[in-house]
This record gives C-alpha cells, structure tokens and sequence, in this order.
C-alpha cells in the first residue's frame, strides 16, 4: 500500500481489512489499471474479499499460466488448503485419527518455528502441520516434510503431517522413508482440499 497508494495510509475511514488489501495488491500485480479503479472502493470496505476473488481468479485465468500467475495460484491454493484444515479439526478433532482431543490451539500466525495447528490430549501435546504437497514429490521434498516433522518434535511430543487426498503416492513414500531411516512410523492424514465456495 504504501507503494502503490501512500495516500490511503492518511485517510481518516479506513475500512478494508488485511484479505482484501493483500488481494487488491496481487490484483495490481496483474493490472494495475484495474486494482487503481477498485482500489478506493476496497479502502472504503464497500468492496470485501470475498468481491475482489472473482476478479482476481478472473484475471489469473486472463494471463494464462504465467510463472507469477502459476506461483501465485499455488501460495493462494496453499494457503485456503491450511484454514480449511483449521476449521475442519476445530469442528471435528476425530479427523485426525488420534482420539479424543482436550484443547485445540492455533498459534499466532507470525510466530516462529511452530506448527500450524496443536491439540492437546491430556498432558500431551501434538503439532499438525499442514502442506499442500504436489503433484509429484521427489525424495528430497519428502526428507523435506520428514525433517519438518522431526523439528517439531524436538518441542510437542509428536507431530502429525496433513496432505490434500490424492497426496497418497506422497503419504506411502513418507511413511517408507520414515520406516527405513529410524524404523518408526509417520502419521499422516489425508483431508479433502475446499470446494470453490470454500465447502467440500
């Protein structure tokens, strides 16, 4: 903002939230006669981001797949893959196949070196962390998740690894390579990825 639109930082009614402003900067990104021509009405809060995500999409599909357009597409896809898992095991811990489940917390998104998600059972404490994986992994991607895995049990007593179902090419080998490095297994949960309203 303060690049594109310095002068919203001065305005006395500012109404639009972090969603909608990071939205209109990848709008801008991609045009920045359209992300000018909304840009007041997003400061105002008369457009939400939930309006600016068709327009967005939109012009993604306009650039055909660029590699920002690609890097993009994906970070976003990452992202709504994580606060769909969230709401998931805030609204049902049972899908993560661990029992009954005391506390859910969800440490602060800027905090370092911790998982996206940890429940509680007990006096133990589980981290979940969340990947959208990819189409295809090679092994240095799953040491990658293993080793992320292993980082987080050096602080919560064991860490659970969460993948998009259709990952289970993923999830077998990253239970392989765990076997036949320290012979224990890895949990790793499989979830549906949201549907385009955000619902499976």
């Amino acid at each position: 903002m303060a690049e594109n639109y310095p002068a919203a930082l001065n305005r006395e009614q500012f109404n639009a939230n972090f969603v909608a402003v990071t939205q209109l900067a990848q709008i801008h990104g991609l045009s920045k006669e359209r992300a000018d021509a909304l840009a007041e009405d997003v400061f105002s809060g008369e457009l939400k981001a939930v309006h600016l995500r068709p327009i967005l999409d939109g012009l993604l599909g306009e650039t055909g797949q660029s590699t920002s357009a690609r890097r993009m597409l994906a970070k976003r896809r990452g992202s709504d893959f994580v606060r769909h898992v969230i709401d998931r095991v805030k609204e049902n811990p049972d899908v993560l196949g661990i029992g009954i489940v005391d506390e859910i917390f969800t440490p602060p998104y800027n905090a370092r070196f911790v998982p996206e998600l940890a429940v509680r059972q007990g006096e133990r404490w589980i981290a979940v962390e969340i990947n959208i994986g990819g189409e295809t992994a090679s092994p240095y991607d799953i040491g990658r998740y293993l080793a992320r895995l292993a980082q987080l049990e050096q602080k919560y007593d064991q860490a659970i690894l969460v993948l998009p179902k259709g990952c289970e090419d993923i999830a077998e080998m990253a239970r392989r390579f765990q076997r036949e490095w320290i012979d224990r297994d890895v949990h790793v949960v499989l979830m549906p990825e949201p549907g385009p309203q955000g619902t499976l």
